[in-house]
C-alpha cells in the first residue's frame, strides 16, 4: 500500500548523459525488480520512464518500450 506508482526504465554501463534506456537494452535485471514488486502485492500503475534517443524515432522507442516491458508484465501474470 506504500507504492503509487512504478516507473520502468534501464541504463546503460558506461552513459554519464541524462539518459533512460528502452528497458531490456540495457542491464538492469527488470524482470527480477518487477517480480519483486509484484509477490509484495503492488496491483498499481506501471509508467514508462524514457528519455528520447538521439537519432531514433520517439515512438519507435516507446513502441519497443512497450513491447518489453507489456512482455514481462504477461509473463508475470500482472
Amino acid at each position: 500500500p506504500l507504492i503509487g506508482l512504478v516507473q520502468i526504465s534501464d541504463w546503460i554501463p558506461g552513459r554519464r548523459e541524462p539518459y533512460r534506456a528502452v528497458p531490456g537494452d540495457g542491464a538492469i535485471p527488470l524482470e527480477r525488480r518487477i517480480a519483486a514488486v509484484l509477490e509484495d502485492g503492488y496491483a498499481g500503475y506501471f509508467d514508462l520512464e524514457l528519455y528520447g534517443e538521439p537519432g531514433v524515432d520517439p515512438a519507435e522507442t516507446i513502441a519497443r518500450a512497450a513491447d518489453h516491458a507489456g512482455a514481462i508484465l504477461e509473463r508475470l501474470g500482472a
